[in-house]
């Protein structure tokens, strides 16, 4: 972590750390207890391909450009490194909170970027989303990208989190800023859960949801889609894609996802042989259809 992100602010690039290496050195009693697979980076747009190019420097292989093809059907690129094995970390490079683009919000990321909060580390100091805003995308990140899954560990990354917000201040901010993303359910549902099953304690004032802000009918609308069992396929494209879209960019998002690039399909459907690849993308295809929201 320490040198993918100096490399990147060495150049000017203001580069936020996101989920379980960020959530562990900030609220977690010891950092070791918070294990993490992937470092989950955040970026401005467009800073997206200079930082591209400067992983790519340090020997990090991305294994598909999605950002100009496909820009607001994800949100993000996935690097691993090509040089050096040891640094096996997988890097997920983001411009967004998720990948649903469709779902018009209040909020941006230049806003997430101007409330960064610094962390520091025994041997080196970062960035990461503020304790508010890591709460709202630890809980977006649980209702709209997990699918049907979900771990403890996510349980609790929600609950240390609400215990950091200490004044009252904080839990109105949090409120505002979970409308203002269209969160606002997906907050309720975390925090219930971390009620539920790790002990949280709501404080007095903020218990009882249905005193919360009332979420606006874009998310209303979107949450009943995305967490339908059984989605429907035309829907939760349409929540992938802004209204604003043009039909060319609609075309392109339609073939990014059928046909990726080779390299993210080898790393995440690896054939037994090279020549059977085609099958690896025939695995995708079948796996999204069964569930699309993965």
């Amino acid at each position: 972590m320490l040198g993918v992100g100096h490399a990147l602010t060495d150049k000017g690039i203001r580069v936020l750390v996101m989920k379980g290496p960020a959530i562990g050195k900030m609220v977690y009693p010891d950092p070791a207890l918070r294990p993490a697979s992937d470092l989950d980076l955040l970026v401005l747009p467009d800073q997206v391909t200079r930082s591209r190019t400067i992983l790519g420097d340090l020997g990090y292989q991305c294994l598909g450009k999605r950002f100009e093809v496909s820009r607001d059907f994800y949100n993000d690129e996935i690097f691993v490194n090509q040089k050096n094995q040891k640094h096996n970390r997988q890097v997920e490079l983001h411009w967004d909170l998720h990948r649903f683009s469709g779902i018009e919000r209040d909020g941006g990321v230049a806003d997430l970027v101007d409330r960064a909060a610094e962390v520091n580390a025994e041997l080196f100091a970062f960035e990461a989303l503020d304790p508010i805003d890591a709460l709202i995308h630890r809980a977006v990140s649980n209702a709209f990208d997990k699918g049907t899954h979900m771990r403890m560990i996510w349980v609790y990354d929600v609950k240390l989190l609400a215990e950091h917000l200490a004044t009252p201040d904080d839990w109105r901010a949090l409120q505002e800023r979970s409308v203002a993303w269209r969160a606002r359910l997906a907050v309720e549902h975390s925090l219930n859960m971390a009620q539920a099953w790790a002990g949280l304690e709501l404080p007095d004032g903020f218990e009882e949801f249905s005193t919360w802000p009332e979420p606006t009918e874009t998310e209303v609308k979107a949450w009943s889609k995305i967490t339908e069992k059984q989605p429907g396929l035309s829907d939760l494209l349409g929540l992938h894609m802004d209204n604003a879209s043009s039909r060319l960019d609609k075309i392109r998002y339609y073939f990014h996802l059928l046909f990726p690039s080779p390299n993210y399909i080898r790393s995440s459907y690896p054939p037994a042989k090279e020549w059977l690849l085609p099958i690896s993308y025939v695995r995708r295809w079948w796996r999204w259809i069964k569930n699309p929201v993965s």
